[in-house]
This record gives structure tokens, C-alpha cells and sequence, in this order.
């Protein structure tokens, strides 16, 4: 039987295991999809610092349209998070943005995602967002369908901006 997960918001000390969980899942689900160069320094750009950089700046906004949501057990602790807040990617148009979706492969296809992007929606709702946005890769076929099983309804093609990386994607989008 599966661990009995709970959703909390993430605090400051959650930085580490969300960018240890983050590194980590990017790498498997981009391993052959990314270029060399990204895969490299993938740990600067979404490691522990970063996620520390990231819930500080969330603490001291305290902007209630923004915030970082984890999965957590008792025994192997945060197995998932989502990032959200106001659309950052002109993209993806105006509204609230699910910036990041990620769930450990132990967790995954057990209703995990589901949650955690739903309870991001209530969040971003609350907030007066009539709508939520994100972007996939184009590659990302899994998280695609995932999202339009979700209710997704798809949106414009279009190349991300880099520097690294510019990476086809599709825009998804949710009425709330």
C-alpha cells in the first residue's frame, strides 16, 4: 500500500529536498531530450540554492498569488512539489502560471500530480485567477497527457527563449 501523502505549503527548510527531488527528476525526464550543456549545470539552475533563492524571495513578497506546495510522507519525506503564481512567460498570456509539476517515480500514477496541481489551482483561484497556464516540452508526451486528462485544453507552439535551452513547448491551459 502506498505512503499516505500530505500537501503542505513548503517553508524554507524544504529548500534542499525540493532541489535535490527537482535535479533530480529533470534529469530522468529530460535524459536524452536536453542538450549536453543543460544536463551539466541543471543543479546551479534548479539545485537547493536555487529553491532557496526561490522560497526566500516567496517568504519576504509574502504575495498570496505565489507559492511553492510539497508532497510529504512520514517516512521518505517530499516525493513532489508544484510551483505557481502569476504567468511570468508572455507565451502563455495572463493569468496564473503552474510553473513546476514534479513527482518522484515511486509516487507517480497514484493520483499525486493530480492533487498537487488541483491544490494549486485552488491557490491560484483564490488568488482571482480565472484561469492557469503552463508550459510542456513538446518531447514531454507523458506529462502532456497527464495534463490533458486533467482537462487541459491545448494552446500555441512555441520556442522558449534560453539561454540554455530553447526548447520547443506547448502551452496547456485550464479555466478556474
Amino acid at each position: 500500500m502506498p505512503e499516505t501523502t500530505h500537501l503542505r505549503p513548503a517553508s524554507l527548510s524544504d529548500a534542499r529536498a525540493i532541489g535535490d527531488l527537482h535535479v533530480a527528476v529533470w534529469r530522468e525526464t529530460y535524459a536524452g531530450i536536453a542538450p549536453k550543456a543543460l544536463q551539466d549545470v541543471i543543479e546551479t539552475r534548479r539545485g537547493p540554492a536555487h529553491w532557496q533563492d526561490t522560497l526566500a524571495k516567496i517568504v519576504a513578497e509574502a504575495d498570496p498569488r505565489a507559492g511553492v506546495l510539497v508532497a510529504d510522507t512520514d517516512a521518505q519525506g517530499i516525493v513532489g512539489f508544484t510551483q505557481y503564481g502569476p504567468s511570468s512567460d508572455p507565451a502563455l498570456g495572463s493569468g496564473g502560471e503552474v510553473k513546476h509539476l514534479f513527482v518522484v517515480r515511486a509516487f507517480r500514477s497514484q493520483g499525486l500530480g493530480a492533487r498537487l496541481l488541483h491544490a494549486a489551482f485552488d491557490k491560484l483561484r483564490a488568488a482571482g485567477f480565472a484561469q492557469a497556464h503552463l508550459a510542456v516540452v513538446i518531447q514531454n508526451q507523458r506529462a502532456i497527457d497527464f495534463y490533458l486528462r486533467e482537462g487541459a485544453r491545448k494552446g500555441a507552439r512555441f520556442r522558449d527563449a534560453g539561454p540554455l535551452w530553447r526548447s520547443e513547448n506547448i502551452a496547456l491551459a485550464w479555466r478556474l
